[in-house]
């Protein structure tokens, strides 16, 4: 997807990566919780499910993005790996905020979120912008 850009693409493959195994330490964590604190009356049961899917989810979609990274995309496949991205980012976000008292290092899961966020936001900003400069 960015071709031309090595070390872009080193930083996004670092930083996907990172962000995958951010999340599958949460989901350790959370699968942990559940059954040392709730193995027999699934209190807050749903919410810490939602909570091991949603961060799952976060880390096979970098898995994915990490992918698309280095392959050629139409712009059906690049529209999948835009918004792909921000459910990612977003999901990592609301579910670390959800934990934020029970585990300290939640914080680094909202700062990769909010990271990968705005660097996405800014990098669409800046294409639309050359867009409308050049090709007018």
């Amino acid at each position: 997807m960015y071709d031309g850009k090595p070390f872009l693409q080193l930083f996004l493959l670092i930083k996907k990566g990172l962000i995958a195994t951010i999340a599958m330490i949460i989901t350790m964590v959370l699968m942990l919780d559940d059954i040392e604190n709730y193995p027999i009356s699934k209190m807050d049961g749903n919410m810490l499910m939602i909570s091991i899917y949603g961060s799952i989810t976060v880390a096979l979609l970098n898995v994915f993005q990490a992918i698309c990274l280095f392959v050629y995309l139409n712009n059906t496949f690049r529209s999948i790996y835009v918004i792909s991205s921000y459910i990612s980012n977003t999901l990592l976000v609301i579910i670390c905020t959800s934990r934020v008292n029970d585990y300290s290092f939640m914080y680094l899961g909202i700062f990769s979120g909010l990271l990968g966020i705005f660097l996405l936001t800014y990098q669409i900003w800046c294409g639309r912008r050359y867009h409308l400069v050049n090709h007018s």
